[in-house]
């Protein structure tokens, strides 16, 4: 059992609240109880002696970010198939305020992906508290005139054989499955999809508008990296950016670099679209958290220069090594959003993609304390996952 802490004098990331100063008490693994101004004297007292009482001094406190795209980190990359990968990877998300990441491999051979895929089931049963969530496979049902930085070699049309062996390796683990609607197959992909409750999602597609439509009427409800990977948008043809920026009832991903996406690009996205229909994600690779150079995504040499991550060969981009603390002050700094809404752009809008809302995303009384605390000046001082101090030092 984790004694009760109490943190006051914290500005509190929550809409009702922010930016008045306020308290919050968690124990155990979960959120007790918050709110404005100085806590209760009783709640005080009955610390006092059980647990202890931090003085945040008017440093943030919010929800752990989740970033539902992730490759790699740290020099390692989900492709690798090793616990030590994923285990660092985990570890730099962490530090980095990500309570909750997915997992996501690239396109690869049918047996190289079951065994990457096996290898993530097996370190998410024997940790089960860790911040892996679950798995977001981008490909291989994609379109090779949209590849990227995917492999185009092992690009191919849906296989229900295939795809069943994937799918019980992994079970509930897989969250999100990126695809090419305008590919042989899709439509029987996104049926088995819709049944198992997954999250079907365009990407690496030259879907038009019309087939954007029927790919939603069969539960298609997500865009990957919004307009990267896809066809744009023109006045008479609205394309695959087009159809998402059309519907309010889909999610799209933004990677909110300053490279991907150009500032107005934010802008117009954010007042589009309803706030809670956009979810940033890193999109990042092994790279991130490591020197500029050289590195290998999916058998594809990366180079790592000025920040942004590009294929050796043909200059396309290839990922990206941003941080979710970043995206989030990007596209506070970018957009009219205040604070809170850019921070739940990264919190509680991906947790509720994954159904995951009712535990974790947002400052909530019995939801888990996955918490953040972050000077005024965007320094992350420390991150508490499920009630624990993970990182930092308070």
């Amino acid at each position: 059992m984790v004694m009760p802490i109490l943190f006051e004098r914290a500005g509190l990331i929550h809409p009702d609240i922010y930016p008045e100063e306020g308290w919050l008490i968690i124990k155990n693994e979960e959120i007790e109880d918050f709110g404005c101004g100085q806590p209760p004297v009783d709640l005080r007292e009955a610390v006092a002696g059980k647990g202890s009482r931090v003085d945040l001094k008017g440093s943030l406190l919010g929800p752990g970010w989740i970033d539902i795209h992730v490759h790699g980190a740290r020099g390692h990359d989900v492709m690798d198939g090793s616990r030590q990968a994923l285990s660092a990877i985990s570890d730099f998300k962490l530090q980095q305020g990500v309570t909750g990441f997915l997992a996501t491999p690239l396109t690869a051979g049918p047996e190289k992906l079951a065994r990457v895929l096996k290898n993530i089931r097996k370190y998410t049963r024997e940790n089960p508290g860790s911040n892996l969530l679950g798995v977001h496979l981008e490909g291989p049902f994609l379109n090779r005139e949209k590849a990227g930085a995917q492999n185009p070699e092992h690009i191919r049309n849906f296989s229900r054989e295939i795809f069943q062996r994937w799918l019980d390796i992994l079970g509930k683990s897989l969250k999100i499955v990126t695809l090419a609607p305008e590919r042989p197959g899709a439509g029987e992909l996104l049926e088995i999809l819709q049944q198992k409750g997954i999250v079907a999602a365009a990407g690496h597609t030259r879907a038009d508008y019309e087939t954007m439509q029927q790919a939603f009427s069969r539960g298609l409800s997500h865009a990957s990296h919004l307009f990267n990977g896809m066809l744009g948008l023109h006045h008479r043809q609205p394309g695959t950016v087009g159809a998402f920026l059309d519907s309010s009832q889909v999610t799209v991903e933004l990677i909110a670099d300053g490279i991907h996406l150009h500032p107005a690009i934010l802008r117009l996205t954010t007042r589009v679209k309803p706030r809670e229909k956009v979810i940033l994600v890193t999109d990042a690779m092994r790279a991130a958290g490591m020197p500029e150079g050289r590195y290998e995504l999916s058998g594809l040499e990366v180079e790592i220069s000025g920040g942004e991550a590009r294929l050796v060969d043909s200059g396309q981009q290839a990922g990206s090594t941003i941080t979710m603390k970043e995206a989030v002050k990007k596209i506070f700094q970018e957009t009219e959003l205040t604070l809170p809404e850019a921070w739940r752009l990264a919190s509680l809008n991906p947790a509720e993609k994954i159904g995951l809302a009712e535990r974790t995303g947002s400052l909530a009384a019995g939801k888990r304390a996955d918490l953040i605390i972050m000077s005024p000046d965007w320094k992350i001082e420390a991150v508490w996952h499920r009630g624990v101090l993970s990182a930092g030092n308070i």
